[in-house]
């Protein structure tokens, strides 16, 4: 049940998520399926493959889809938990930004930064406390792995 714990030590796998009317910023809350759909969108491991992109180009990927994610305005239930999504996803980027950018991307030094464990136990330990049709309605859409 670690799903976000494993997308972390994955380098938080992203593709372009969300958009239009699932946008935050006043609108209204996205409804779970909307939210799981938006959130499957966010974790595509389609998009990353290690050893074939730098940290700096990792970096660039990741920016445009985490502000997105930031952006979407979850339903109530979810509140918490995409919060600590969104907290994961900018420590792992944080980090990102710490290291050689022309470097290739090597997952195992996720597991060394600190900032990353500590929001991915979060994720965790919010995740374990989801009610069981909320969390498999996000593993049906494919939010996590």
């Amino acid at each position: 049940m670690f799903r976000w714990f494993i997308i972390a030590l994955a380098a938080l796998a992203i593709a372009a998520c969300g958009g239009g009317s699932e946008s935050g910023g006043g609108s209204d809350p996205l409804t779970l399926e909307e939210y799981a759909d938006a959130c499957a969108d966010y974790y595509d491991p389609e998009l990353y493959t290690e050893g074939d992109i730098t940290w700096g180009e990792y970096r660039s990927k990741l920016t445009p889809p985490l502000e997105e994610f930031k952006g979407l305005n979850p339903p109530a239930e979810m509140r918490q938990y995409h919060q600590a999504i969104v907290a994961l996803g900018q420590a792992v980027y944080d980090f990102a930004g710490v290291l050689n950018q022309d470097e290739i991307l090597s997952t195992s030094l996720l597991g060394s930064a600190p900032s990353v464990v500590a929001s991915a136990s979060i994720v965790a330990e919010i995740e374990q406390g989801l009610p069981q049709d909320i969390d498999n309605l996000l593993l049906e859409h494919g939010c996590g792995s």
